[in-house]
């Protein structure tokens, strides 16, 4: 067989997905023609086909020498590298492609697709609104342009662009999934629709099957979720995400038993699967059920031999005890580099009475990883707990936490009542610091209610005052170093406590400013124990500090308390009535 007529048949043979075929012809051909700029070309393709990254670049690298104004080999080559991971690379070659063919939309799609995938979206920008000015955009290039732009919170144009893909190709699955997400994620009733939709057309993705599930108990279909995660949590018992999603609907819709039966079931089946049994484990302890949680890892031992993540689950369940025996026993096993040890190993020093010991492991994390809320929060227990001046400095009082008297927007009414049909939920969440109430699922402040809307630009005007009157910038301090930048929310959502309800003692990883704002409250808060009284600066109790409140703040409708998300805070018991509250985080824009 002649080289042409061989090259054809390797041409063949990729274009029907035959790439074993395709390779081992274009070996042959490469033998013939070393320096054969297309069959050089064609085997990047075949081998970057086969998952044969280094080799495909080198092919790529080779055909680049001899051709450096091949648009369409560099394009492909772009591809490679951005599927590699080389940014750099991926970025530099989309650029010289594109210089050579500007008229080539598939070039600037596939780097707009690649900056997506790079967490690069807001640089994808420029290249989404020139596809989108061309005539006839195509529902792929529009889906594209829906993910950037969720990925850059411009909200309406994700929609927009999710939309009109779907107008073009109803059934296209990520676009459908994009919507759906976006309508969900603001509180729109139509999420159901077109999420089951797009778990139609994608069965077995099983974060399209969460989402789904999402929508049908936002919509109050508790029932409905909770049957479509349990049977697919039968189906694929590995699934961990799906379990705890499960298990949290049970107990959220008031479930007296059978919270947990999904993890047990699937652990019948795959009992070796280590993470399922510290995924268990970790849902009781944060359900309120640490001594469940330590008979269940009693029980993962039957199965598995020493693990360090259940050991270190154990040893935090144990010093919540008091067991610090017990626990101190465990940690001697787990490597100190090992993943998440450190941060037990603090609690455990400082639950110990060693408060220095703890802040020499604190000190040196806190350099490796200065955004982290988590460790902020334990330094600043061990610095009050040795009279650290720097503590002074990480929480000057007066300065970082307090409440304003704000009041309310118009229709206070009105905005109680909407936010009480929000509260779909019969029992409080797994894993969140309250106890006796409910909480809203997904982002308050982006559902597109009037109301929330005034609400929280209301809220967004104050937040603006309290920044400016922050002390000066302070590029070592977690909340100061961001005192110039423009914040905006990351996480809202309300709360509803009832008779004895209250928060335990937590911090808020995800932002760096944290709030309560009080939207209706009952007769029975105050007295000589301050009921119903939020505590900043208030030391989880299992830690045993025996450190007081830096403050506490006395409810008032229309009041919002703000403070450093990295400040332990609770809130008092109260004996009766309803206590309703918006609650945001917020970090840099």
């Amino acid at each position: 067989m002649d080289a042409a007529t061989l090259f054809s048949s390797a041409q063949r043979a990729f274009q029907c997905g035959d790439l074993l075929t395709a390779h081992s012809q274009l070996l042959v051909l490469l033998t013939m023609a070393p320096d054969n700029i297309a069959v050089l070309h064609l085997l990047g393709l075949t081998e970057k086909g086969l998952g044969r990254y280094a080799m495909a670049r080198l092919r790529f690298e080779a055909a680049m020498r001899l051709a450096p104004l091949d648009a369409e080999l560099i394009a492909n080559a772009a591809n490679l590298f951005a599927a590699m991971g080389d940014t750099d690379a991926a970025l530099s070659a989309y650029k010289q492609a594109i210089a050579l063919a500007p008229a080539r939309l598939d070039f600037r799609l596939n780097r707009a697709i690649s900056l997506f995938d790079f967490n690069l979206a807001q640089q994808a920008i420029e290249d989404i609104e020139y596809l989108l000015a061309q005539p006839d955009a195509n529902a792929r290039t529009l889906t594209v342009a829906g993910q950037v732009y969720s990925a850059t919170k411009d909200r309406d144009a994700a929609l927009s662009a999710f939309r009109r893909a779907l107008e073009i190709e109803p059934g296209r699955p990520i676009a459908l999934v994009g919507l759906g997400e976006l309508l969900l994620d603001e509180g729109h009733a139509d999420s159901v629709d077109v999420l089951r939709q797009a778990h139609q057309v994608l069965p077995t993705e099983y974060g399209v099957t969460l989402s789904f599930a999402e929508a049908l108990e936002a919509g109050g279909r508790s029932d409905e979720a909770i049957a479509l995660l349990d049977k697919n949590t039968a189906t694929v018992p590995e699934w961990i995400t799906g379990h705890l999603a499960l298990a949290r609907m049970r107990s959220e819709a008031g479930v007296n038993e059978d919270i947990t039966s999904g993890f047990e079931r699937a652990l019948n089946s795959v009992p070796q699967n280590t993470s399922l049994w510290a995924s268990y484990a970790a849902f009781l302890r944060s359900n309120s059920s640490p001594v469940e949680a330590l008979r269940v890892l009693a029980r993962a031992k039957q199965s598995i031999s020493f693990d360090p993540t259940l050991a270190l689950i154990e040893a935090g369940i144990a010093d919540d005890l008091g067991d610090t025996d017990r626990s101190a026993s465990l940690l001697c096993r787990i490597p100190i580099d090992y993943a998440g040890a450190a941060s037990v190993r603090m609690r455990h020093l400082i639950r110990s009475g060693r408060p220095d010991e703890a802040i020499s492991l604190v000190e040196p994390a806190l350099l490796e990883n200065p955004d982290d809320i988590a460790l902020w929060a334990l330094a600043s227990l061990c610095w009050r707990l040795i009279d650290d001046p720097r503590e002074n400095w990480l929480n000057p009082a007066p300065g970082l936490f307090g409440a304003v008297d704000i009041g309310l927007p118009e229709d206070a009414i009105e905005l109680a009542d909407t936010l009480r049909q929000l509260h779909v939920a019969r029992h409080h969440p797994a894993g969140q610091s309250l106890r006796q109430g409910t909480q809203t699922r997904g982002s308050l402040f982006r559902r597109r209610d009037h109301l929330i809307f005034r609400l929280r630009e209301h809220i967004r005007s104050a937040v603006s005052t309290y920044v400016s009157n922050l002390p000066p910038a302070d590029a070592t301090h977690p909340l100061l170093r961001h005192r110039n930048r423009p914040l905006d929310f990351t996480g809202s959502w309300s709360v509803r406590l009832t008779q004895c309800g209250f928060h335990i003692s937590h911090i808020h990883p995800a932002g760096i400013l944290s709030s309560a704002y009080y939207v209706s409250l009952p007769d029975t808060l105050g007295g000589q124990n301050k009921d119903g009284w939020l505590a900043i600066g208030d030391a989880p109790p299992e830690l045993e500090t025996g450190l007081e409140p830096y403050v506490l703040v006395e409810p008032r409708v229309g009041r919002l308390a703000l403070f450093p998300s990295y400040l332990f805070h609770s809130t008092r018991p109260f004996s009766a009535g309803e206590r309703l509250t918006v609650a945001f985080d917020m970090a840099p824009a």
